[in-house]
């Protein structure tokens, strides 16, 4: 299972339209996700044998993300990721509210 493939799954049940990397559609509240770092975690006889993922969680709403920022946190930490930092911004040209939250694991 790809990362992508793997936070998918675990972000879908939120019931929150995901995506990876952008949404084209005009909706109220959705959650991007994009990989910005892969390297390697573990080698043995010159070979990789884990590798570390550090992916963003992007929520965008025109509403309040506290707790839709609480549910991607647990989730995703319950599944075996590490948050890293979390930042959040307001867009004034789309009128979005913009929550990023960092993570990595490795698999």
């Amino acid at each position: 299972m790809t990362i992508k493939q793997l936070l998918m799954s675990i972000l879908s049940p939120i019931g929150v339209p995901v995506y990876p990397l952008h949404n084209e559609k005009n909706e109220d509240t959705y959650i991007t996700f994009l990989e910005y770092d892969q390297r390697s975690a573990l080698n043995a006889n010159n070979e990789e044998i884990k590798t570390r993922y550090f992916v963003q969680v992007n929520i965008f709403t025109k509403g309040n993300f506290d707790e839709l920022s609480k549910q991607v946190k647990d989730i995703l930490k319950a599944n075996g990721f590490t948050r890293t930092s979390e930042y959040e911004n307001y867009e004034k040209d789309t009128s979005y509210f913009h929550k990023a939250l960092r993570f990595n694991i490795t698999k």
